[in-house]
């Protein structure tokens, strides 16, 4: 009798898939996204904010100086448009089907697929609540060697804002006019923080080179009309240049210690506590009351090994190491540091959260209906169904020389 193989019972045999839940290794947490009060069902055409930003300045010991004195503006009004923001779910029919029952797969399909459309809407969200508002994610290396279908990033952490075929445009400047062509992401090394494009860098993005901006395709601004919410380095740009801009009405470079979040860079080349305790004594001093602190994870972990040369230890007993949070003690108490894999590396945001609004039409994140049709569509022209999330958000600082500070590592 010949021998029994494996592959005379393969019609006969199960598949056998795990009891187990499906694990998910999309990112869930974002720190600043969770912190920031949300505001629903806003409406208008846009959302104000306005800005109590001086005291009357018709004062003096003396009378005539009093009387004669000028009174400039005392408030400003931030005119904030909304945005939007969208992500689909598309799953074929048959593959519907084929999984619309608990034995049939893991997961029913449709389910998984909506949920990882919530959670990449979620990740947009938090990205783009750190950014300028111009659509960029992120820049290339000064380095990068763009004749070639690898490209590096000025900095590695930042391959966490790409995913697997993503579509990426490039622009020279930070919000300046988009360059021809994109590419698609094939792959993506975190530790050498590269990016691998579907086509050679240079040729693929027209005439692309090393310092280019990179955003996701849909999301660079048009006109220098925003499509993406304004975020903290757009309320406190990394640069005292925007502040001869108008942003959303207002003209910051005539009170920038008030109209515009505290910016401080590390031009002595400060370590990273002392630039962090620096931003927290700036906003105090500036009437602030600071709360929380938030960095990149790879920034935090070089905080949390400058800490752990810094702190107090009891001789005796049990050896412990390691750490829950990095707390500092300032002259507005014991202020959290966060690590939040959304923030761009290199800069760390001092804020007072209680003065940070998300504001939406409707809810920040929903399933959207074309009128009083149910949530699934079905495509026309095609055997499959979709659902479509999104929101129509915008960002409001309340005191923004008293609720942000960007900090340069």
């Amino acid at each position: 009798m010949g021998s029994i193989t494996p592959a005379l019972f393969d019609g006969l045999l199960k598949k056998f898939y795990t009891p187990r839940k499906l694990e998910s290794m999309l990112f869930k947490d974002f720190p600043l996204l969770m912190a920031v009060e949300k505001l629903s069902n806003a409406g208008g055409s846009s959302f104000e904010q306005p800005v109590m930003n001086g005291a009357n300045t018709k004062r003096s010991a003396d009378y005539a100086t009093a009387y004669a004195g000028t009174a400039p503006a005392v408030a400003a009004r931030f005119s904030l448009p909304y945005v939007q923001d969208y992500a689909l779910s598309e799953i074929d029919g048959k593959v519907f089907a084929e999984s619309n029952v608990n034995l049939g797969s893991y997961m029913k399909v449709f389910q998984q697929q909506t949920d990882a459309s919530m959670r990449a809407l979620r990740k947009s969200y938090a990205m783009k609540l750190y950014r300028t508002g111009t659509g960029s994610v992120c820049q290339l290396a000064a380095t990068a060697n763009t004749a070639s279908s690898i490209v590096a990033l000025a900095n590695p952490a930042d391959t966490y804002c790409f995913e697997i075929g993503d579509v990426v445009q490039a622009s020279t400047a930070d919000g300046g006019t988009l360059r021809g062509g994109e590419v698609t992401i094939a792959d993506i090394d975190p530790s050498a923080g590269t990016l691998t494009c579907t086509g050679v860098y240079n040729s693929t993005i027209t005439q692309g080179t090393a310092s280019d901006f990179l955003y996701l395709k849909g999301d660079a601004s048009n006109n220098s009309t925003a499509v993406v919410i304004p975020g903290l380095l757009a309320w406190s740009p990394a640069t005292t240049a925007a502040l001869s801009t108008t942003f959303n009405g207002v003209l910051r470079s005539t009170d920038r210690r008030r109209l515009a979040g505290l910016y401080f860079p590390n031009t002595q080349a400060y370590p990273i506590d002392e630039q962090i305790q620096n931003a927290i004594t700036g906003l105090v001093a500036n009437g602030a009351t600071p709360n929380a602190a938030f960095l990149n994870p790879v920034d935090h972990l070089a905080l949390v090994k400058v800490a752990g040369n810094k702190v107090m230890r009891q001789q005796g007993g049990t050896a412990q190491i390691g750490f829950q949070a990095v707390d500092f003690i300032s002259s507005n108490g014991t202020i959290p540091c966060y690590p939040d894999p959304a923030c761009p590396a290199g800069k760390a945001f001092v804020v007072d959260t209680t003065g940070l609004v998300l504001v939406s039409m409707g809810n920040i994140a929903e399933p959207m209906k074309q009128g009083d049709a149910t949530a699934v569509q079905k495509k026309p022209g095609s055997d499959s169904y979709y659902v479509a999330f999104g929101g129509y958000p915008t960002f409001a600082v309340e005191r923004p020389g008293q609720c942000i500070a960007t900090v340069e590592l």
